[in-house]
């Protein structure tokens, strides 16, 4: 759980170079995989450990925004960044802009902050 929580804070750090040194498409990458090594953090508090992106959305959905562990905005954000990094990985003519880039490191703060948040709450971090 600490590795992949280390991963998402690494990833955060590195969308906030990347922004800095005008490479929105990195940024964007990097704030989803900040986002993504986070989530993943706390699915292994219960044991879960999916095997691909869209598990990690499901299994998030399922075991913390459905019973209310976490709130429904999170799950929103998650998703906004997946669907934004499959473009800047995979779609060559999408050029992410520095706003577009900001919103998703500001997003990308909000909820690791807020799986930190939770982690500390149930005593899996101090």
């Amino acid at each position: 759980m600490r590795l992949e929580l280390e991963r998402g804070d690494e990833s955060l750090k590195s969308a906030g170079l990347n922004l800095r040194e005008a490479l929105f498409d990195e940024s964007v990458s990097s704030a989803y995989y900040a986002m993504f090594h986070s989530i993943k953090a706390v699915l292994l508090t219960i044991g879960q450990e999916p095997a691909t992106h869209q598990g990690v959305v499901a299994l998030f959905g399922l075991h913390f925004i459905k019973p209310g562990l976490i709130e429904k905005e999170y799950n929103a954000l998650f998703i906004e960044a997946k669907d934004d990094r499959e473009d800047s990985d995979y779609d060559v003519t999408r050029k992410f802009i520095k706003a577009e880039a900001e919103e998703r490191l500001l997003a990308a703060q909000k909820l690791v902050s807020r799986i930190h948040k939770y982690l500390s709450e149930k005593d899996f971090i101090s």
